[in-house]
């Protein structure tokens, strides 16, 4: 079972790390903390996951002021604090008052926004700790219903006690302080209340009375009150979220308050489905907000209006809490079963508007990019279909556009077979720790999407093609300058711009890694045409030396034309080599004695012809694994790789005597092949010429420059 992404999750939270770590508790599982991507390694693997507590696993969250600390929480209200780097914990749960504390099975917890040495835990009471839970305080009155007739847990079990605090009754479920107001805190109970303080806990009040009581109330009384999402913009503001569904009433409860609960409006619309579990608001945009339900997650571009069930890589099923991260921009979404999502960079749908989806064209705010560097170090070799592995974050800048296409013509692959094959394709890029946006492009054929990269001058650094589905669409560019081949009067020299850019892992355009600044990017559809500005940066973890880098670039890019032109002369030594079996196939089937007679000067130029083929890429002496380091394909390679393969620091010296010392011998190579083809082949040429026939073009010399 290893390789099923199945886990319930109760609670998401999230650090700023870089990478950052994502923080859960699992039903039965105990309270996890893992990366949400990984720059050491190409895939997320289970043991990237730290296992910080047992018990069942429910709230958890970082200590904002000590990387690799932060609290969990197992069932009964079980607080304590871990630390990661010892490995440590300690138990961090208030003291009995004169009155026993009632802890629900998944308790109510917070860290407060203004000072992060201070948390909340819930019970019947509101516990507050200043410092990180070495001590207690309790800051208000029992704000349940406190209905003796549900407290009966102790006779629990039936023919056999079971009271392992499930049972647990009239306690806080949610604790929710404002972002916004310090001191406003909202707090939700099992039994149906909605608590309210302004001034930090000295006075509370009950706000959910207009909702639970009348004629005709909007929620039943004693409705659970899981999740309470206080606004990023108005301190009067929340969002509470009502859940009946173990009375069997299946109704979801969504409401909104602008006026700290004087009056409450109803979110919920017929596309919601489902009893409703969670809540959040964007950061950014007021009006964007995000609800899990038990049938999944649903989002509303203005307000909690309309809703929209989202199915794009997402499955239906419980989602028990969300959370935005702030710096990334990331929705992390905590299920029950399907275990953690992460939708990368949900800010596109801020820009979202009725306008837009009009738009036949529209290129979202392409957000700054960071040239991470990455690494391929893993515990498994060849993992296999047994371990399961987490897709990792894709790299390089994002560009995300909105299209509505003309009619398709002629598509390469059926559409009914397509997402088969884009499935197949992810799952490949995933064991190989690929970019599976990449890999998605690589069936999608050349397109009509014509993307452009270009730097601040101008100048074209990289050219893409893009999906052209309709709606949304999202491809990434690796920081790669693929540049230009120029054209060349040579035969055959289209095929040769081709085959003669440099490649990198599976067949993708390499080129060498552009400098950081500012670059443009253009999208290109029919008669549409937009752009948007952006700004690459170095990795932020490392100390970056500018004019090392901008050595390392103009030395990368020397260097990549030293491998274009070597690459360029492979391809003309196979393609004169094929030509010279097509003159003696075609002189066989010819009564042509002149024609005989010149296989003696085509037999001379094919014995230069192999010695300049063998000095490039010598044949083995037998079949098996040899040692091919003696060829100069072989050294360019070698030598270009450990120049353009420097990154952040400075080209070695080992690197720059390989590179210089092949740059030598490549010379004296050209010189030959130059003089191979304006004195062999343009003596062979006319010998041909003589007897009507040739099929040996004639290459202007090759230079380094």
């Amino acid at each position: 079972m290893e390789n099923l992404p199945l886990g319930q999750f109760y609670h998401i939270n999230y650090d700023l790390q870089i990478p950052y770590n994502v923080y859960g508790g699992l039903q039965d599982n105990g309270t996890w903390v893992g990366p949400a991507y990984v720059l050491t390694e190409g895939a997320i693997y289970q043991y990237h996951w730290k296992n910080v507590g047992g018990g069942d696993g429910f709230d958890a969250a970082p200590d904002p002021e000590k990387p690799g600390c932060g609290y969990g929480m197992s069932q009964g209200g079980n607080l304590y604090y871990f630390d990661i780097n010892t490995g440590t914990t300690r138990a961090a749960v208030p003291t009995e008052s004169e009155v026993k504390h009632r802890f629900n099975w998944n308790a109510g917890f917070a860290v407060d926004p203004f000072h992060p040495s201070t948390i909340y835990l819930g019970s019947q009471f509101v516990h507050r700790s200043r410092d990180k839970g070495r001590t207690w305080e309790i800051i208000s009155p029992d704000l349940t219903t406190n209905d003796p007739e549900k407290q009966r847990q102790s006779e629990s079990g039936g023919l056999t006690l079971d009271v392992s605090n499930a049972e647990n009754y009239c306690t806080i479920l949610s604790i929710a302080p404002s972002p916004v107001k310090e001191g406003v805190i909202w707090v939700g109970t099992d039994d149906g209340n909605v608590q309210l303080t302004r001034d930090g806990g000295k006075t509370w009040e009950l706000v959910s009375r207009a909702l639970t009581t009348g004629k005709k109330p909007l929620v039943p009384a004693g409705a659970a009150v899981p999740h309470i999402k206080p606004s990023h913009f108005d301190e009067a503001t929340a969002y509470v979220i009502f859940d009946d569904h173990m009375r069997s009433n299946f109704t979801p409860y969504l409401f909104v308050t602008h006026d700290y609960g004087k009056t409450w409006k109803s979110l919920v619309t017929p596309e919601i489905e489902g009893y409703c579990r969670a809540i959040e608001e964007d950061p950014v945009k007021k009006d964007l907000l995000f609800l899990g339900t038990e049938f999944g997650l649903y989002v509303s571009l203005n307000g909690g209006q309309n809703w929209f069930k989202w199915t794009n890589g997402f499955p239906t099923c419980p989602v028990y809490d969300i959370a935005v991260h702030p710096r990334e921009n990331d929705l992390v979404v905590a299920t029950h079963g399907r275990s953690i999502y992460i939708i990368d960079d949900i800010s596109p749908l801020r820009e979202l508007t009725d306008e837009i989806l009009k738009k036949k064209l529209h290129l979202f705010k392409v957000n700054d990019a960071f040239q991470f560097i990455t690494g391929r170090m893993s515990s498994y070799m060849s993992p296999g279909d047994g371990v399961f592995v987490g897709e990792n974050k894709p790299f390089g800048a994002c560009i995300t556009y909105y299209l509505i296409p003309s009619e398709k013509k002629g598509e390469e692959t059926p559409a009914s077979e397509m997402p088969q094959l884009q499935e197949r394709m992810a799952q490949f890029a995933r064991r190989s720790g690929m970019d599976i946006s990449a890999m998605r492009q690589m069936i999608m054929g050349r397109g009509r999407v014509s993307i452009t990269i270009l730097d601040s001058q101008g100048r074209v650094v990289r050219q893409m093609n893009g999906p052209e589905e309709k709606g949304i669409n999202r491809v990434y560019w690796d920081f790669r300058e693929v540049e230009p081949t120029p054209n060349s009067d040579e035969p055959g020299g289209a095929q040769i711009r081709q085959q003669t850019a440099p490649l990198g892992f599976f067949g993708r355009r390499g080129g060498i890694t552009v400098l950081p600044g500012t670059y443009t990017v253009k999208i290109k559809y029919e008669d549409q045409e937009v752009s948007q500005s952006f700004e690459v940066k170095p990795d932020p973890r490392l100390k970056i030396d500018l004019e090392v880098l901008k050595t390392n670039y103009e030395r990368a890019k020397e260097a990549q034309r030293l491998l274009r032109i070597v690459q360029m002369a492979s391809q003309r030594l196979q393609q004169t080599e094929r030509a010279l079996q097509t003159i003696r196939e075609f002189a066989r089937s010819q009564r042509n004695q002149k024609l005989m007679e010149s296989m003696k000067n085509v037999s001379e130029v094919e014995k230069k012809l192999k010695e300049l083929t063998e000095t490039l890429n010598p044949t083995p002496p037998r079949q098996g694994m040899a040692d091919r380091s003696s060829g100069l394909m072989f050294q360019v390679m070698s030598a270009v790789s450990g120049v353009s393969g420097a990154g952040y620091e400075p080209i070695t010296q080992p690197a720059k005597v390989k590179y210089d010392r092949v740059k030598v011998k490549l010379s004296e190579f050209l010189n030959r092949v130059n003089d191979f083809y304006q004195k062999d082949v343009a003596e062979l040429n006319k010998t041909l010429q003589q007897v009507g026939f040739t099929l040996l073009p004639g290459y202007p010399p090759l230079k380094i420059e």
